[in-house]
């Protein structure tokens, strides 16, 4: 449906045009008079009027009819509202001859005056009724396509989200299940921090972005986790101005950039290394993120130098490609990979997504 704050500008546009159309049209016409801008009025007015009645016609009975019906529904209704609009200019004038505004009609005029004004004022307020229906209809239907493709982006986008969760959850699991027996209290620790990512992962029905400040903390939170497996040979590093930390980012986006990292790259480093996520501000609209890590020099191109045959990391990498494009109309997502020295190469997720803060809200 039409957004009703957009239809009264509309409304008022369409038959201000309308109208400034029609007393053009006379004002070149030889016989023309100031009272034609009144007229003018009185026929748009009761014209436009009608067609508002039309509107809440069409939104309490037909709105979910057969097209055809919704059709027929604004031909009839522009019958009856162009047949009423030249019946009460028609009443106007006549009211106005008998006050002597207009000269007076005599019996014997009263048919043709009425022939006159009634047709040719009828026959054009049709055309401009069902032209506003034309509109009107053209404009919910195409609202009508785009809230479906906003639901589907939206179904798909959570769709992507749940994807991640099985395998995030086995890996973390089966990590705090083997420091149980080694040491308990640490182990009741990560099951918190555990139950704080469950969380925060689920909250993606109430927002899909959040603050960098948010995505941060539940980073740290993985890489503590992961760091029950890996110790001294997982690091982690930030290089983000302050002024960026309340800039919104898609939830659980750096987080996967991270898993994917330690995944392949970390964890296929006996020396393990250091993941590096940096952020910069670009052109004032665009935000640049860095994601890099160290990986084994024979890995393929990939942001954590995973062979793109290996199905876990191809799920994580169009993930990340698919969510940014049903969040963002631009966007940019590169993948490159550094050989540094024989056996040792750096892997970096280069990501541009738009520059929004807390006030420029792009949840649907």
């Amino acid at each position: 449906m039409i957004d009703s704050k957009y239809y009264r500008f509309y409304q008022a546009g369409g038959w201000f045009a309308m109208y400034s159309l029609i007393v053009g049209s006379l004002y070149l016409t030889p016989a023309f008079n100031a009272l034609e801008f009144f007229f003018a009025f009185v026929l748009l007015a009761t014209a436009g009027l009608y067609s508002h009645g039309m509107r809440f016609g069409y939104k309490q009975w037909v709105n979910s009819a057969p097209f055809w019906v919704q059709g027929l529904y604004f031909l009839v209704n522009a019958i009856v509202g162009s047949s009423l609009a030249a019946l009460v200019l028609f009443s106007v004038v006549y009211i106005f001859s008998l006050m002597g505004i207009v000269d007076a009609l005599v019996p014997g005029q009263i048919h043709f005056v009425f022939q006159h004004i009634f047709w040719g004022n009828a026959i054009n307020m049709f055309i401009a009724l069902v032209l506003w229906s034309a509109f009107y209809l053209i404009t919910i239907k195409a609202r009508a396509v785009r809230d479906t493709g906003e639901a589907l982006a939206s179904s798909q986008l959570e769709a992507l989200v749940q994807q991640l969760n099985p395998h995030f959850l086995f890996n973390m699991m089966n990590n705090i299940r083997a420091l149980i027996l080694e040491d308990p209290e640490k182990a009741r620790l990560a099951l918190a921090q555990l139950a704080d990512m469950l969380r925060y992962s689920l909250k993606q029905h109430e927002s899909r972005e959040v603050t960098v400040t948010e995505e941060l903390e539940i980073v740290s939170e993985y890489v503590d986790l992961c760091r029950i497996q890996f110790e001294d040979r997982l690091q982690f590093e930030t290089e983000i101005s302050e002024s960026l930390l309340a800039a919104r980012v898609p939830r659980m986006l750096l987080q996967l950039c991270v898993e994917n990292a330690i995944k392949h790259g970390i964890s296929k480093r006996s020396e393990g290394g250091t993941i590096s996520i940096a952020m910069r501000e670009l052109e004032g609209q665009w935000l640049e993120i860095f994601v890099t890590n160290p990986c084994p020099a024979s890995s393929s191109l990939s942001p954590a130098g995973a062979s793109e045959k290996d199905k876990t990391t191809r799920i994580g990498l169009r993930n990340i490609r698919e969510r940014l494009n049903l969040l963002y109309k631009q966007t940019e997502v590169r993948l490159s990979f550094k050989p540094v020295s024989e056996g040792y190469a750096m892997a970096e997720t280069y990501i541009v997504i738009p520059l929004l803060f807390s006030e420029d809200n792009i949840s649907p």
